[in-house]
Order: structure tokens, then C-alpha cells, then sequence
């Protein structure tokens, strides 16, 4: 092991490995020693956090973290911070992340794909009926649990939006950003979630990025362009809600009560129902859907500004120089065999 890889502690966490790296950070996998549960630590180091846009991008995370309450969202148990980093504790999914599970299975059979495209779209609903888009929706940003549970993560471009506003910053990443955004166009912010997950499942589908290039400029005039391909062996099925979902002019693209419609988002509901009878709901409720216990929820802990300067930080926190707070229990979970998966 290297020696940015030694085991830590803070407070009633064991920090291991790393599981990932951002701007400002790293997730790492964590231990709850009360329960020896495994977590994974998202921690943000302050020194990186320089200019004030980034500061509030960062603590509107936080604040939009504290209000999901959905199975098809990662669970956090809290947030606390230390005079040099933010930490952010977070249910750990052992199935790793959607990208991955693609490049190994080289593609996805239909059924499984609409398993996971029911659970994406669920997810994407219940965040704008929270007046929020998340922006930067890709197969790196699904976690899938060992239920393969799928769960939408990193909410660092995410921002509130209401119908009656357009948006103009464009981010993401270019080969799941919209026509209307790599033109530089103002957008609607639900428009341009809907066409990422066009992206994320012609890739589950057929293995690949419907539009891809090294060089941005030619990419974005693929996307704007918006020529599809089609492998043979893509059912019509799937290649009919492709269509209306991967358009350009985002007036004329199906809306989320649309694709709840379609043969192929209700095949993936199905398939939901029948793997995981017991976390299956009625859609209407899908906003207030969870396989968490509420109770447990409301009880979390979270604090996402002390207020405080750093050396006010120093005197108020405990356990080594951190504080922390009471612990959620996110590991109750029901070992479920799978067909197809």
C-alpha cells in the first residue's frame, strides 16, 4: 500500500482506499467502526475550493443532498467538516459504477437496460419535482448497489430551475450535453437531463456513444446535428423512444411523462416489480419512494456551514479535530438472486 493509501481514522470512520477522484477531492472507502459497515467518504478539500463560484456550487450540493429522500438517489448519512475539508458520507455501492458494468458486459441486453432505464428515469423525476436538473447525467454518475439498486450521484452541476427560466452555463460532460447547450443556446434544464438519458441508454444498448470525436468543435456539430445509427440488432422498440427522445429541438422532445408511457420504460417497471416486489410503487408516489426508513432519514445529522472560521472551527470540534455526528444505519438490505442480471 502507498503512502497516500494508509489507513486513517476521523472520528468513527476507518478511511481505506481510494474510489475515486474529483476537482476537489477524492472518495475514499470508509468503515463505520460501531458496526464495521462499509461507506464510501466523499472529501473535499477546502484548499481547492479557491474561487467563490466553486464555493457555492459546493454548499448547494450539500443543501440539495439534505433533501433527498429516494431509493433511486445515493443515500447520504451525513456531512461534517473539519477546518480543511468537507466530508461527505454516503451509503458505499459495491456494483461500482454504471460505465464500468457496461465495458465489462461489452453491452447490455434490452431487458436489463430498461431494468435500469425505469430506475434512471424514476430517479430524474423525483430530482425536477424538486425544482432541480441535475446537468451532468452519465453512466460515471450511476452507482449500481449489490441489489442493483442503480443510484444517481454527484450533484456538483446541479442547480434549481423553475419552467418559467431558462438556463445559459453550459457543463456536463460534451458527449451527454444536449444540441441546445453545446450551441450555446439558453436551455430548459429538464429538457437536457431527458436527452442525457437518450445517451446513457443508446450506450447501454449498443455499447457505445451515439456521437463521439476528440475534437469538441466536430463533436458538437454531430450532436447539433443528430444523426443516429443504429445497430442491427437494436429492437424497434428501443429505437422508437431513441427517436423522440434524442431530438434535436428540444420543443419537439419527449417530456418524462411520455417515456413513462412507452412499452419499453414499462417492460424496465416490470422487470422492477417482479425482481423487487417489496421497494415497488405506485408511480404517483414515486416522489416519497424509498427503501430507507424514514425515521432514519429524519434523524440525520448533517451540517453543511458551521458558520465558524477556521480557528472558531478548531475550538468547537472534537475526536481528533473533527466533528461528527450520529450515525445513520444505511446496510440493512435483503440479498437478492437475479436472472438476467
Amino acid at each position: 500500500m502507498s503512502e497516500k493509501e494508509k489507513e486513517y481514522k476521523i472520528g468513527k470512520y476507518l478511511i481505506k482506499r481510494t474510489l475515486g477522484r474529483g476537482t476537489f477531492g477524492k472518495v475514499k472507502l470508509g468503515i463505520y467502526l460501531p458496526t464495521k459497515e462499509k461507506v464510501a467518504i466523499k472529501i473535499l478539500e477546502k484548499s481547492k475550493i479557491r474561487e467563490k463560484d466553486d464555493e457555492i456550487r459546493v454548499q448547494r450540493e450539500f443543501e440539495m443532498l439534505t433533501k433527498f429522500n429516494h431509493i433511486n438517489l445515493i443515500l447520504v448519512a451525513e456531512i461534517f467538516e473539519s477546518y480543511d475539508a468537507f466530508y461527505t458520507v454516503m451509503e458505499y455501492c459495491e456494483g461500482g459504477e454504471l460505465f464500468n458494468y457496461i465495458v465489462k458486459k461489452k453491452r447490455l441486453s434490452e431487458e436489463e437496460a430498461s431494468f435500469f432505464y425505469y430506475q434512471i428515469i424514476n430517479g430524474l423525476e423525483y430530482i425536477h419535482s424538486l425544482n432541480m436538473v441535475h446537468r451532468d447525467l452519465k453512466p460515471e454518475n450511476l452507482l449500481i448497489t449489490k441489489e442493483h439498486i442503480l443510484k444517481i450521484i454527484d450533484f456538483g452541476l446541479s442547480n434549481y430551475y423553475s419552467k418559467d427560466k431558462l438556463l445559459n452555463t453550459p457543463c456536463g460532460s460534451p458527449c451527454y450535453a444536449s444540441p441546445e447547450m453545446v450551441s450555446g443556446n439558453k436551455y430548459n434544464g429538464f429538457y437536457i437531463d431527458v436527452w442525457s438519458t437518450g445517451i446513457i441508454l443508446y450506450a447501454m444498448i449498443c455499447g457505445y456513444l451515439p456521437f463521439e470525436d476528440q475534437n469538441n468543435d466536430v463533436l458538437f456539430q454531430k450532436i447539433m446535428k443528430c444523426n443516429l445509427d443504429y445497430p442491427s440488432f437494436v429492437s424497434n422498440t428501443v429505437k422508437s423512444l431513441l427517436k423522440k427522445i434524442l431530438v434535436s429541438d428540444p420543443n419537439r422532445r419527449i417530456k418524462i411523462e411520455e417515456i413513462k408511457k412507452h412499452p419499453f420504460y414499462i417492460q424496465g417497471k416490470n422487470i422492477f416489480k417482479i425482481i423487487h416486489p417489496n421497494l415497488s410503487k405506485d408511480d404517483s408516489k414515486s416522489n416519497n419512494n424509498s427503501n430507507y426508513n424514514d425515521e432514519n432519514k429524519n434523524n440525520s445529522n448533517i451540517i453543511i456551514n458551521d458558520n465558524n472560521n477556521g480557528e472558531n472551527s478548531k475550538k468547537n470540534i472534537h475526536n481528533n479535530g473533527y466533528k461528527v455526528n450520529n450515525y445513520v444505519n444505511i446496510s440493512d438490505r435483503q440479498e437478492i438472486e437475479f436472472g438476467f442480471l
